[in-house]
């Protein structure tokens, strides 16, 4: 995707939580997830990106009827546990709750 298209898909993920609809959140967040993947960034702006999309996320797993099983799911994923260990290792806190 393009810088602008790119952008866009964090905005439209932003407003999908500001409007409290979780069901949308939750597809635009999976799409941002592969968006980040198949973008081909570097590595450090790959890993900043998952960074922001896990914190991001917290929204819509607390929100969603079925956010506290998706968020053991993502937070345990191969890149995004490598993400919130190098970067956010704060996450982990809620995994717990």
């Amino acid at each position: 995707t393009t810088d602008l298209g790119f952008n866009a898909q964090w905005g439209k993920f932003g407003a999908e939580i500001l409007l409290k609809q979780w069901d949308a959140a939750l597809a635009e967040m999976n799409t941002l997830k592969k968006a980040i993947e198949d973008r081909g960034s570097p590595d450090k702006v790959q890993l900043q990106q998952r960074t922001w999309l896990l914190h991001w996320s917290l929204f819509v797993f607390f929100n969603h009827p079925k956010g506290k099983d998706l968020i053991i799911d993502t937070f345990f994923a191969e890149r995004h546990i490598q993400a919130i260990q190098t970067n956010a290792p704060w996450l982990l806190r809620y995994l717990t709750a």
